[in-house]
């Protein structure tokens, strides 16, 4: 074999031998666990990503404190029209006013009361709801009504206390008939009661009372406009 040869055979060997070493290089830098631990290694963030907290509302709770608030808004209504209708009649002092109503009571004991049914008139409406609120407003002595829609009980033997009652009736598209029926005189007679009712936003829609014999009733007209 020549020199050139022998020289040619040499540097073909030693480039086939870098070859091999750069691809097994290459080839053990792609199998797991070459990366270095210490290494970080960042997933870059979603475009338009935004770091505040997300913020769960829960419908449950919004409804709770939907109904608080409306609660409270009746409760002030309730208290503004009792100072009102103190102050129609020159009284300012609730305990007298009670009295006086106590001894009218007494003093009707022994004559019997006709049974005369009551008007309350009629009120708009666009609610799909009221919510009445009623209570015995002289001396709580066990008057008991019931609460009649378009000639259908809804409530019945409710025992009309000192403090309000609440009971809430859906209502129809059109004219609702609802009356309260007194179904006794309570202990010293007659049937003594109170009444608010309101909206579905606590708005008040009407304020009366009644004086009413056994089997009377006391009735409203409510248009719930579409």
């Amino acid at each position: 074999m020549s020199l050139y040869n022998s020289r040619t055979l040499l540097a073909n060997l030693i480039f086939i031998l870098g070859f091999l070493t750069i691809t097994n290089a290459q080839i053990e830098s792609m199998q797991p666990g070459s990366f270095d631990d210490n290494i970080d290694f960042n997933i870059p963030s979603l475009p338009n990503s935004s770091d505040e907290a997300f913020e769960f509302i829960n419908p449950q709770d919004q409804q709770e404190k939907f109904e608080q608030t409306l609660n409270r808004i009746m409760q002030q209504q309730i208290a503004n029209q009792e100072l009102k209708d103190l102050k129609n009649k020159g009284i300012v002092d609730k305990e007298k006013y009670y009295r006086q109503r106590l001894k009218t009571e007494m003093d009707a004991i022994s004559n019997k009361l006709p049974i005369v049914d009551k008007d309350l008139g009629s009120v708009n409406t666009k609610s799909e709801y009221i919510t009445i609120m009623c209570r015995d407003f002289a001396y709580p002595d066990g008057d008991t009504v019931s609460i009649v829609v378009d000639g259908e009980v809804r409530v019945r033997n409710v025992v009309l206390t000192k403090n309000y009652q609440q009971f809430i009736i859906n209502l129809m598209e059109g004219v609702n008939t609802v009356s309260f029926v007194a179904l006794n005189q309570g202990e010293y007679g007659p049937n003594t009661a109170a009444f608010m009712i309101f909206d579905e936003l606590g708005n008040v829609l009407m304020s009366n009372q009644w004086n009413l014999a056994t089997g009377a009733k006391a009735t409203l007209y409510i248009n719930r406009d579409k």
